[in-house]
């Protein structure tokens, strides 16, 4: 009997073509990332998404795993922020 071949999984890449400078770039990102996992963004936020992040995810999947990418760069900045702050 032969084997039955194995679908190879999408390969999804992880993070966004760049990250925004600042934190309220950032936030946006994550936001607009959130929508556009859920459902397409129309042409203004498509084009405000690709202006923060450099590109546009081509699926759901891929866009939920920017945004946890972006969230985790967000925490991690807030972090050393508030560490700066202390000193």
């Amino acid at each position: 009997m032969p084997r039955r071949a194995m679908n190879p999984t999408p390969q999804i890449n992880s993070s966004p073509a760049k990250v925004p400078d600042d934190l309220s770039g950032l936030d946006r990102a994550i936001m607009l990332l959130g929508e556009c996992a859920k459902h397409e963004l129309k042409t203004g936020p498509r084009r405000e998404l690709i202006e923060l992040i450099g590109d546009y995810p081509p699926n759901g999947v891929t866009a939920a795993a920017w945004k946890r990418q972006l969230r985790q760069l967000r925490s991690e900045e807030a972090w050393l922020l508030g560490a700066r702050s202390a000193q």
